[in-house]
């Protein structure tokens, strides 16, 4: 009996791994909506923006998904399987300050916000707004001001 308990634990610990690392292999695309790839540029005073956020959240009931992306040296893109679809979207970009924990700081605080680093017309209370195409390329270029 012992045996058949230890070949069984192995067969269960071997389709426990295969489903595991299948999910970490390629992804297929998640759904069949008619997404495009969105890529740019986000400057702050005429200077790439180091690090932070773009996301196109949409206005019309034409564009129904919200697509986020990483803005890294200033640029951006936000691939096609994970993008928006064609539509009208208000655009929000984030650039926040890192927190470090210092020293002298008491673990199991309460959770300090980071510092968002850009004016609120940007982000909250975000006045841009790109229209994004069928047929690209779907390129928005964004020079924030700093005041």
């Amino acid at each position: 009996m012992k045996n058949f308990e230890v070949v069984s634990r192995r067969a269960s610990l071997a389709a426990l791994l295969s489903l595991a690392i299948a999910g970490c292999g390629p992804q297929q695309e998640s759904d069949s909506l008619p997404r495009v790839s969105v890529s740019g540029k986000v400057t702050i005073d005429g200077k790439p923006m180091p690090a932070g956020s773009i996301q196109f959240d949409p206005t019309s009931s034409t564009a129904s998904v919200t697509a986020v992306g990483d803005v890294v040296d200033g640029k951006y893109t936000i691939d096609r399987t994970q993008g928006p679809i064609p539509g009208h979207y208000r655009v929000q970009i984030s650039a926040q300050t890192h927190l470090e924990i210092k020293p002298t700081e008491e673990p199991g605080g309460p959770p300090r916000r980071a510092k968002e680093t850009i004016p609120a017309r940007y982000n909250v209370k975000s006045e841009l707004e790109r229209d994004v195409k069928a047929e690209g390329p779907n390129e928005f270029d964004f020079d924030l001001k700093s005041k």
